[in-house]
């Protein structure tokens, strides 16, 4: 419980700090991506509370797509696909980074005297 609470204390912290210079009337969120190579990428998302209702609409209206409409599994999974696009990161690169990080690991242990 220590560390969980330790955990958000530490978010809300960097909320706090990457939010002090923005005047009142808008919203902050924290996002946080951990990549299949264990990378994370954060990012601090501020809008305004007058693109509230827009924003919402647009969610709404992406929801209402028959594929992803009363199907909380994808519906997530188009918010991860989303969110990497948006942050710029794709599984793609993971997987290149992580096969060229294996391939690293095995060049330099051939190239070690054994």
């Amino acid at each position: 419980k220590l560390s969980d609470l330790a955990r958000r204390f530490k978010n809300l912290e960097a909320l706090q700090k990457d939010t002090a210079t923005k005047s009142d009337g808008f919203e902050a969120r924290r996002i946080t991506i951990t990549r299949p190579d264990g990378e994370e990428t954060h990012r601090v998302v501020c809008f305004e509370q007058e693109q509230t209702k827009q924003l919402e609409k647009l969610v709404e209206s992406v929801l209402e797509d028959p594929l992803l409409q009363n199907n909380p599994q994808l519906q997530q999974a188009f918010l991860a696909k989303l969110t990497e696009k948006v942050f710029g990161v794709t599984s793609g690169e993971n997987v290149t980074q992580i096969s060229q990080k294996t391939s690293r690991q095995k060049n330099k242990r051939r190239a070690k005297p054994g």
